[in-house]
Formats: structure tokens, C-alpha cells, sequence
């Protein structure tokens, strides 16, 4: 009974704080909304601890002529735990930032310093991209299956060298907001000075 109520926790959270959000939306009542945000973050962590714990994660979406159905196991489903908990980790955090009104606040500081947004949206594009790489266990069904599953895997190569990008500007920015600032001002520079080069050639 136990087990039971924690498999059907998160999934309770989720619906919850989605339901809540639907009815702020519709009765045009933002505080609503915000509020839906904490539940439904809650509950995605919860999804991501339970993938890190179990190693397994699956998912399923379609209907009943159509139905699609991937999961990831070992390290491919723990780094898409750690993904989900970032993700609702953010959900989470958003709702509260928008209950407190701290909206405007929050979005002068990011902008003044952005590093650990940049370091945390880099860590979540990082885990992300770690599962796409190992891929789902529906890929290695077959050779044809696998070959269906490398621009995926590409792709998460790609996303995985952006991530490590952010992360290490942002742990720049945080470390150095100065230098950051003045390597920002470089590339602008630089960046609007390509079209005048472009028309001189």
C-alpha cells in the first residue's frame, strides 16, 4: 500500500498542479496558475528522483490505434533523472518567485548576472543530452532501430557541447562578472562588425 501511494504521488502532483493551472488560465486568475507551478514541480522531481533511484525511466504517449512507448535504463535513465529533477527543480522555483511577485526582481538580477542560470540550464541541456547519446532501449533492439536512433544521438553530441559551453560561461561569469561583462562587449563588437566586412569583401 505503501509502494503504491508513492508510484501514484508524483503522478497526483502533476495532475494537480496542471489542473490548477488549466482553471487560473480559464477564470483568467494568475495567482492560479503560479500556485499550479509548485505541485507540478514538486512532482517532476519527484519522477526524476524515482528514475535516478530505479535506474528506469519510461515513457508513453498516443492513443488506442497509436501508441508510442521508449524507455532509458542504467546510467542513459539516471542522467535522465537528473534532467526531469532540474527541470522541476526550475518549475518549482518559478512558482515561487511568481507567488512572491518577485518577477521583476529576479529578471534584472539574472540579466545583470546571469551565471547560474547559465550553469544550470547548461547542467540540464548536459543531462539531457547524455541520455540522447546512450539512447533508449528501444534503439538497440535491432540494427535498424539503432540506425534510426544516431540523429538523435547526434544531436545529443551537439546539445552536449552546448551545455558544457554554458556551464563553464557561466561558472566564468559567477567567478568573474567583470571579465564576463567585458567578454560579452568583445564578441558584440565583434558580431556587429561582421556585416561591414561582409559588404567590404
Amino acid at each position: 500500500m505503501r509502494d503504491k501511494l508513492k508510484s501514484w504521488l508524483p503522478i497526483v502532483l502533476v495532475v494537480g498542479g496542471i489542473a490548477l493551472g488549466y482553471g487560473g488560465w480559464k477564470l483568467s486568475i494568475p495567482m492560479l496558475i503560479y500556485l499550479g507551478l509548485l505541485p507540478l514541480g514538486i512532482g517532476v522531481i519527484a519522477f526524476g528522483i524515482d528514475a535516478i533511484r530505479k535506474r528506469v525511466s519510461a515513457y508513453s504517449y498516443g492513443d488506442d490505434t497509436l501508441n508510442y512507448t521508449y524507455s532509458y535504463r542504467g546510467l542513459a535513465a539516471v542522467m535522465d533523472g537528473i534532467f526531469l529533477a532540474f527541470v522541476g527543480l526550475v518549475v518549482f522555483i518559478a512558482g515561487v518567485i511568481a507567488v512572491a511577485g518577485w518577477q521583476d526582481k529576479v529578471l534584472v538580477s539574472v540579466s545583470e548576472h546571469p551565471g547560474i542560470a547559465l550553469a544550470v540550464g547548461g547542467l540540464m541541456l548536459g543531462a539531457y543530452s547524455f541520455a540522447q547519446i546512450f539512447g533508449t532501449q528501444e534503439a538497440k533492439s535491432s540494427v535498424f532501430s539503432f540506425l534510426g536512433s544516431v540523429p538523435a544521438r547526434m544531436f545529443g553530441v551537439v546539445f552536449l557541447l552546448i551545455g558544457l559551453a554554458m556551464v563553464v560561461l557561466g561558472g566564468f561569469e559567477i567567478l568573474s562578472p567583470d571579465g564576463f561583462d567585458q567578454l560579452v562587449e568583445r564578441l558584440k563588437t565583434q558580431f556587429l562588425s561582421m556585416p561591414q566586412y561582409a559588404l567590404k569583401g
